[in-house]
């Protein structure tokens, strides 16, 4: 079974100069993903919660257990016994809510296993710029959705720019083989850019329409302007309103990138721990994202290029994580999505509108879906979820609607 791959590739080429196999034996796993996986598993039962490890890591101290850094012989990745042992310690690094006697322990090994990860993730890097001379990396499969070793990745290795595609895991693998298959089988050069993510369904108006039909228990305000939305989202958003936003067409990858978003305040330190406990029901150590103007993220994050997928976790300047606490993780990092003069038109103008009022050119923004659910993809979901959940604003141009009983107030 292939575990990974490694390629060069031109406009009219893609060329394996390197696998690495595993031969399905149980005792003998091998690879990056396959490690990240197990130290998941150790952490936080079922599959799927990579991201919560992520978002953990930096909780801990990756030094205090002790364990030695993966195996790395160019393209090939070992687990060694000690990752195995202790991993396989029934039950002593099992997260459970509302412990947290024994939540350091558990970060410790988060950041131990992130520690290992990314190091051998860079290790694999530096032998295949040896091995190609190339100036550009795409990084692609499950663990491209690690933003913290993303970010390593272009500071830390000689390739001078990385690309991860918004869906990098299997998800992608459609999209991909469309583009193999007009290089490879088709002979012809790929001239098609991942500009945007927004390749999912549009919801045709009439939906829309049908949708907040005979919703009673909604006030429903049809405004047709785009800046008076705006102005409107704006003034919601300075009183400190959790306001979902859903328009156009969704996203292909993971991230919310604004058109199923949900957004608040990023000034307020309080809006992180309300929306994680209130409306995502989920672990109060998990970080939420900034979305700010590409021409201005310089002055919060430490970025000289546009991050318009959400994919780098990038330092927060001191001064700026002062001014937005909500969206600065606790090692000073974020994973921020920047909106340039070309990105979506709506979000900008929130954005600048947010800034003129404000003086902060930034936003906090999640994904629009309750706990252990899909992001909404509906006009439909949209509104169940916004009903089943305290958020305050739902901004579905060109309706804006709340609730008739007001919700609790963050706080």
């Amino acid at each position: 079974r292939e575990v990974s791959s490694f390629y060069r590739a031109d406009r009219r080429r893609v060329e394996c100069i390197g696998k690495q196999m595993w031969d399905r034996n149980e005792q003998r796993l091998v690879g990056l993903g396959m490690f990240y996986f197990l130290l998941t598993q150790a952490i936080f039962p079922g599959e799927g919660n990579e991201g919560k490890v992520m978002g953990m890591a930096p909780h801990g101290d990756p030094a205090v257990l002790g364990l030695p850094p993966l195996e790395v012989d160019g393209p090939q990745v070992t687990i060694p016994a000690r990752w195995f042992e202790i991993l396989r310690e029934r039950g002593r690094f099992r997260y459970q809510a509302g412990d947290t006697s024994r939540f350091r322990d558990i970060a410790n090994l988060a950041a131990a296993g992130q520690r290992a990860f990314e190091d051998a993730v860079l290790a694999v890097a530096h032998w295949l710029h040896r091995e190609t001379g190339a100036e550009n990396l795409c990084f692609a499969g499950g663990t491209g959705l690690n933003c913290s070793t993303n970010d390593r990745l272009l500071r830390e290795t000689p390739f001078r720019r990385v690309f991860i595609p918004p869906a990098p895991s299997d998800a992608g693998t459609s999209l991909g083989c469309a583009i193999y298959g007009l290089t490879e089988l088709a002979g012809q050069p790929c001239e098609w850019r991942w500009e945007n993510d927004y390749l999912g369904p549009e919801p045709r108006l009439q939906e829309i329409e049908d949708a907040v039909l005979g919703t009673d228990d909604l006030i429903v305000e049809r405004i047709d302007d785009t800046q008076a939305m705006v102005a409107r989202m704006v003034d919601l958003l300075c009183d400190t309103k959790v306001v979902a936003l859903y328009q156009g067409r969704s996203e292909f990858g993971p991230r919310a990138l604004g058109h199923r978003s949900i957004l608040g305040d990023p000034r307020k330190d309080i809006m992180r721990d309300w929306i994680n406990a209130k409306v995502k029901e989920r672990e109060w150590f998990r970080p939420l994202a900034p979305i700010v103007l590409l021409e201005r993220a310089d002055e919060f994050f430490d970025i000289r290029r546009p991050s318009p997928f959400m994919q780098f976790a990038a330092p927060v300047h001191r001064r700026a994580a002062e001014i937005i606490p909500a969206v600065t993780h606790v090692d000073c990092t974020a994973r921020l999505q920047t909106v340039g003069e070309k990105d979506d038109p709506l979000l900008r103008a929130l954005l600048q509108a947010f800034e003129a009022r404000t003086g902060v050119p930034v936003l906090l923004n999640t994904s629009y879906n309750r706990k252990e659910e899909p992001i909404v993809e509906t006009p439909a979901q949209a509104l169940e979820s916004f009903r089943r959940t305290p958020m305050h604003v739902l901004a579905m141009p060109p309706f804006l609607i709340r609730k008739r009983v007001e919700p609790e107030a963050v706080g």
